[in-house]
C-alpha cells in the first residue's frame, strides 16, 4: 500500500539520529555478504559529507532518505526504513531527484543487491558499466537520461 502524505524535504540536523539509524540498519540487512561489524551507527555523516540530503517524511517521521553529489547528479545513497519498504518511498525519492537534478542521473548499486538492481531497472535505469568496490564487491554504474 502506497503512503499518502509523503513529503520529500531537505534534511536538517534534527534528522541525523533517524537517518543514521536507517542507514545503519539498512546496510546491515542489504549487504548480507559483508560482516555486520563493518558497519557503525556513526557512518552516516561521513557518507553524506558534501552531498545534498533529502528526507522522505511521512506524517513527521523520516521513513527514508537520498543523498546526491550535485556536480555529477550522482545518487550516492538511497535507503528506506524497513517498515516502509515497497510503499512508494524509494520511487518518490527517485522522482524528486529526477525533477531536481540535471540528466543524466547516475548511481552505483551492488550487483549482489538483486532487489535494488531490479528496482532501478523497473524504473528505467540502464547499466552503463561494471566495476568493483571494496567491501561491497561488483557494482553496476547505472544512469537515467529521461527528463
Amino acid at each position: 500500500m502506497k503512503l499518502n502524505e509523503l513529503v520529500v524535504r531537505a534534511a536538517t540536523a534534527a534528522d541525523t539520529p533517524d537517518l543514521s539509524r536507517i542507514f545503519f540498519e539498512s546496510r546491515k540487512e542489504t549487504f548480507y555478504w559483508i560482516e555486520a561489524d563493518m558497519f557503525s551507527i556513526h557512518d552516516f555523516l561521513g557518507s553524506v559529507r558534501d552531498e545534498e540530503v533529502y528526507v522522505a517524511d511521512h506524517e513527521g517521521v523520516a521513513v527514508g532518505f537520498v543523498s546526491v553529489w550535485k556536480p555529477e547528479s550522482f545518487i550516492h545513497n538511497l535507503y528506506v526504513d524497513k517498515p516502509y519498504k515497497n510503499r512508494g518511498v524509494g520511487t518518490a525519492l527517485l522522482e524528486f531527484c529526477r525533477r531536481r537534478y540535471a540528466p543524466p542521473l547516475q548511481l552505483k548499486v551492488a550487483a549482489k543487491n538483486e532487489q535494488a538492481v531490479a528496482f532501478y531497472r523497473h524504473r528505467g535505469w540502464c547499466e552503463i558499466e561494471r566495476g568493483v568496490d571494496l567491501p561491497t564487491g561488483e557494482y553496476l554504474l547505472m544512469h537515467l537520461t529521461t527528463a
